[in-house]
C-alpha cells in the first residue's frame, strides 16, 4: 500500500528525487530487499545527490571502500550542523577498530546536534581503546555501562570501586 502510493508519486514526478529515496528505505529497511533500494537510490542520487542518499547506498554497497568513500562524499556535501555523516563515519571507523578517527567523528556528531546519551557508549569504548581510562569511565558513567566502569576504574588502579561494579555484574 505504502509502496503503491509512492509509485503513483513517481509516476506523477518522476524527477522527485525524495520519491525514490522514500521507496529505497522501505524496501531496505522493511523488506529487505537491497538489490532494490539500490537501484532506487541510485535513481534519487542521479536526480540530485543529497547526504541522506549518499549515507543509504553506503548501507547497500559491500566494498568497505565504496562505503568510506560514499560516506566522505555524504560529509562533503553537507560537513555543518549534519551529525548524520559524521556519525556514519564514525561507526564506519569504530567497526574497523580505527578508534581516533572514530573519536573525532562522534565528538563531531555531538558538535552538530547528536544527544551525547545516544552515543557515550561507543565514545567510552573509544577513550578506553585509545587508553584515555579517565574519559572512558565519564562516558561509561553516561551510558550506564558498568562493565566498562569498572573496567576504566580497573586500569586506573582503583581496584576497590571496580570490584564493587564487578560484583553488581555478577551479583
Amino acid at each position: 500500500d505504502i509502496l503503491d502510493n509512492i509509485d503513483l508519486k513517481i509516476k506523477k514526478n518522476p524527477n522527485d528525487s525524495d520519491s525514490y529515496y522514500d521507496k529505497a528505505i522501505i524496501l531496505h529497511t522493511i523488506l529487505k530487499e537491497d538489490e532494490f533500494a539500490y537501484y532506487y537510490v541510485n535513481k534519487a542520487i542521479e536526480i540530485q545527490k543529497q547526504s541522506k542518499y549518499l549515507l543509504l547506498k553506503s548501507q547497500l554497497v559491500q566494498d568497505k571502500n565504496k562505503q568510506l568513500n560514499l560516506i566522505n562524499e555524504a560529509v562533503k556535501l553537507n560537513p555543518i550542523g549534519n551529525s548524520d555523516v559524521y556519525i556514519a563515519r564514525a561507526d564506519y571507523y569504530y567497526d574497523e577498530d580505527n578508534y581516533d578517527n572514530a573519536l573525532q567523528d562522534y565528538l563531531k556528531a555531538l558538535k552538530y546536534g547528536s544527544k551525547t546519551e545516544d552515543y557515550a557508549e561507543q565514545i567510552g569504548w573509544c577513550y578506553f581503546e585509545l587508553e584515555d581510562f579517565e574519559q572512558s569511565l565519564k562516558y561509561f558513567v553516561i551510558s550506564n555501562n558498568i562493565g566498562g566502569q569498572a573496567d576504566s576504574l580497573l586500569n586506573l588502579g582503583r581496584y576497590k570501586e571496580a570490584l564493587e561494579l564487578y560484583k553488581q555484574i555478577i551479583g
